[in-house]
């Protein structure tokens, strides 16, 4: 193994990528142009990514990770990352893991709607299908996003369970 136990590994997250940040959610969004940037930089600089699978089995002692590892995530699933992140993620042979609002795939991020005014487009299952086909990972990030800590425990329990049954049921993979 060439790498192994707590040994530091970048993890960047992001939630959309985008043309034009919508200005109530500009802090959670980063441009094509700045993403582009990044990827460049990291690939000019020898990271391959990783996915959350390579990442569990090396620290078990039963893989190992390429001498730059690095493992790249959006969370929601927004169309718009999709649409802009993936391309150019696919241009440096680059993968990510997208976890997913299992419950409003192909609908939008109406979570938003009264704390700030946004409704972005999700991705859809046979988009999702699609990247999985390509090596492009899948995680649960609850059915419906409510913010968990204002459910109880049971409502907690419920949405992220169900997220992750229907995603393997919908993506027929754990």
């Amino acid at each position: 193994m060439s790498r192994s136990g707590g040994a530091a590994l970048p993890v960047l997250m992001y939630h959309e990528v985008c043309l034009s940040p919508h200005p109530a959610f500009q802090r959670y969004t980063v441009t094509v142009r700045e993403f582009t940037r990044q990827m460049r930089v990291l690939a000019a600089l020898g990271y391959e990514t990783i996915d959350l699978d390579t990442l569990v089995r090396a620290r078990a002692g039963k893989g190992s990770l390429p001498r730059r590892p690095v493992i790249i995530t959006f969370d929601d699933g927004y169309q718009g990352s999709v649409d802009h992140a993936v391309p150019v993620l696919r241009s440096y042979n680059f993968t990510a893991c997208f976890f997913l609002v299992a419950g409003l795939m192909g609908e939008t991020s109406r979570w938003m709607v009264p704390e700030l005014g946004v409704d972005l487009p999700l991705m859809g299952w046979d988009t999702a299908r699609k990247l999985g086909a390509e090596g492009f990972q899948f995680g649960a990030h609850t059915m419906t996003h409510p913010r968990l800590t204002g459910v109880d425990s049971a409502a907690c329990r419920t949405e992220l369970d169900d997220a992750r049954k229907y995603i393997e049921q919908e993506l027929s993979r754990p």
